[in-house]
């Protein structure tokens, strides 16, 4: 007994050491989620139109979008735990929904579709390199957006800043991240830069 108890604590200690262990190379898959928040100024404005056309009056609330919900799925390329690539595949959703009580109620989406790659450093914050680190990033991403019968593309960058809670298996990384993105549609402005905040779970 006392020789299975000695061999279960080796066998705990080496997959500790291990997940400790820096490793010269990593590949992982990068689902991520993240909240944009940003102001498309001339898409609002449509809205606010089309609602002053239909007589709605509002009581609480806005007609503005304001937020933007992300889903993205990648893939991560680390170096010696200092230096990432990682590939960008996301879709954006900025949905508004208008109730209106004495009528038609109202709803429009504004999206988008990205695919780029992004390049990052990893700073440890302490001696324990494998532990915790500080991102500094960016890249460039392609975009497609479309509201309504409105559609551009364009290409632009993305730069981001996070903290990266390092582990060989399951690699978790909070972002705040800012986009610059500006296309039109026969002079209709499509603007969707803004900030946004979320999280990359690596594996």
């Amino acid at each position: 007994m006392k020789k299975l108890i000695i061999v279960i604590i080796l066998f705990l200690s080496m997959n500790a050491f291990s997940q400790n262990e820096m490793k010269p190379f990593r590949f992982y898959v990068s689902p991520s989620l993240h909240v944009g928040f940003f102001n498309p100024t001339e898409v609002n404005n449509y809205i606010a139109t089309k609602a002053e056309e239909s007589n709605l009056t509002t009581t609480a609330g806005s007609t503005d979008l304001i937020v933007n919900f992300n889903l993205g799925l990648g893939l991560g390329f680390r170096f010696v735990n200092i230096f990432e690539f990682q590939t960008v595949a996301e879709y954006s959703i900025a949905p508004k929904f208008i109730v209106v009580t004495n009528g038609e109620s109202l709803s429009y989406t504004y999206s988008r579709f990205s695919g780029g790659l992004i390049a990052n450093l990893l700073i440890p914050l302490s001696s324990d390199e494998r532990k915790t680190s500080f991102i500094v990033g960016g890249g460039l991403l392609y975009h497609n957006l479309s509201f309504e019968e409105y559609t551009s593309s364009t290409i632009a960058p993305r730069f981001q800043i996070g903290i990266s809670l390092n582990n060989n298996k399951f690699n978790p990384q909070i972002l705040i991240s800012g986009d610059i993105i500006n296309a039109s549609d026969n002079g209709f402005d499509l603007n969707y830069s803004g900030i946004r905040i979320g999280a990359n779970l690596n594996f």
